[in-house]
């Protein structure tokens, strides 16, 4: 059974998915499950010919985008929940592991359930708290949030019933809203008594200058 599974989710970025690649560094056993939110097809056909056997690539016929980005989660945790294994770490397809990054992700996970990466924006730690002040101890920050980069062992899947509930938003008056998909998983975790802490280590890398490709044509 692998120890880990990686999850990605891409949208016509096959040069940065293969740059992610390269980085992914583990001793232990590990997956990695690549959804395509509906690239056009043949995209990354020459990435997918090139893949180890221990990556699965998935292509949705749709683009969900972010509209509808709470389905596209759904339906991975569905399919994620009947593979083996312990830890499951999300990580988006801008982003490169830094050396070790991987490892430190697993250690620092420790006996907690989840633990947020986001230490690579910590700016954000004071802007996006979705009503829980991140407090400094020590080696993380407790009062976490989750956003899409995070690790997190199937009892924390379990507590929130592998489930992302539809939503909806006025993207048409505020367009550069998120998903949401990240606020309401962090709600589940705190209304389930399941606290997130945010590891203060470098984990990865991510370039904050790519605007998002998540359905351009709706941003």
């Amino acid at each position: 059974m692998p120890e880990l599974l990686i999850v990605t989710t891409t949208y016509k970025r096959p040069e940065a998915i293969r740059r992610l690649q390269d980085t992914i560094q583990y001793d232990g056993g590990y997956k990695w499950f690549i959804w395509d939110d509906g690239s056009p097809e043949g995209m990354y056909e020459g990435f997918r010919e090139q893949l180890p056997s221990w990556a699965t690539y998935q292509r949705s016929t749709k683009n969900r985008g972010k509209r509808g980005y709470w389905k596209t989660v759904d339906l991975i945790f569905k399919q994620i929940r009947v593979f083996e294994w312990n830890y499951c770490l999300f990580v988006p397809d801008d982003a490169v592991f830094v050396k070790e990054g991987v490892r430190r992700a697993v250690n620092d996970l420790g006996s907690r359930n989840i633990l947020s990466l986001h230490n690579d924006q910590p700016e954000r730690l004071k802007m996006i708290n979705w009503g829980y002040l991140p407090k400094d101890e020590g080696t993380h920050w407790s009062n976490g949030f989750v956003d899409m980069l995070f690790i997190a062992r199937k009892r924390w899947f379990d507590k929130i019933s592998w489930r992302v509930k539809p939503i909806y938003r006025d993207w048409e008056r505020y367009p550069d809203l998120g998903s949401g998909v990240g606020a309401q998983l962090t709600r589940m975790s705190y209304q389930r008594k399941e606290p997130i802490h945010i590891g203060k280590r470098s984990y990865i890398y991510r370039d904050h200058n790519k605007a998002s490709v998540m359905n351009p044509e709706r941003r």
